[in-house]
C-alpha cells in the first residue's frame, strides 16, 4: 500500500479510474453475449401486456359506440320507446302489467283459499276422529258401567248364594248346593 500525500487527487483519479473500468465491463458484456441481446430484444411478458392493451383499447371503443347509441336515444326516450325496447307498446304494457299482477293476485288468492280450504278439511276430518274418539270412549264407559252394574250385580247375587250355602251348611252340615 502506498501513501500519498495528495489524497484528493489520487481519489478523484481512482473515482475515474473506476468509470473507464465499467465501461469496460459493459463493452465487454455485449461482445460476448450477443445471444443475449437478442433475447432482451423479445420480451414475452412485455409483449402479452402491449396485446391486452389493444384488447382493452377495442372494447373501450366498443363502450363508447354504446355511449353513443346511449346518448343519441336519451333525448329521446318517451314511454313507447322504452316499452318497444321489451317488444311492448304502452298501452298493451300496461295491460299486460296490470294482467299479470292481477293473476298473479289470483293465483296467491286460490293458494290461500285452497289452503284454507285444506286447513278446514283437515280440521273437519280431526273434529270426526276426534268424535269417533270421544263416542268409543263414552261407549267404553258405557260399557264398562254397564259391566260394572252386572258384576256388582252378579256379585251381589253370588253373595247372597254364598250366605244361602252358609245357612244351609249350618243348618244341614257340608251339603253340596247345585
Amino acid at each position: 500500500m502506498h501513501v500519498d500525500d495528495d489524497d484528493d487527487d489520487d481519489d478523484d483519479d481512482d473515482d475515474d479510474d473506476d468509470d473507464d473500468d465499467d465501461d469496460d465491463d459493459d463493452d465487454d458484456d455485449n461482445d460476448n453475449n450477443d445471444d443475449d441481446d437478442d433475447d432482451d430484444d423479445v420480451v414475452f411478458y412485455d409483449d402479452d401486456d402491449d396485446n391486452d392493451d389493444d384488447d382493452d383499447d377495442d372494447d373501450d371503443d366498443d363502450d363508447d359506440d354504446d355511449d353513443d347509441d346511449d346518448e343519441k336515444n336519451s333525448s329521446t326516450i318517451t314511454p313507447e320507446y322504452a316499452f318497444s325496447r321489451t317488444k311492448l307498446s304502452c298501452n298493451s304494457g300496461f295491460v299486460t302489467t296490470a294482467c299479470n299482477l292481477y293473476s298473479t293476485k289470483i293465483f296467491i288468492f286460490s293458494r290461500l283459499l285452497s289452503n284454507v280450504q285444506l286447513k278446514k278439511k283437515n280440521a273437519q276430518l280431526a273434529y270426526e276422529v276426534r268424535q269417533s274418539f270421544v263416542w268409543q270412549v263414552n261407549s267404553r264407559e258405557h260399557r264398562y258401567r254397564t259391566d260394572t252394574n252386572n258384576k256388582q250385580r252378579l256379585l251381589g247375587e253370588t253373595l247372597e248364594l254364598t250366605t244361602e250355602n252358609i245357612e244351609i251348611h249350618q243348618i244341614f252340615g257340608p251339603v253340596a248346593v247345585c
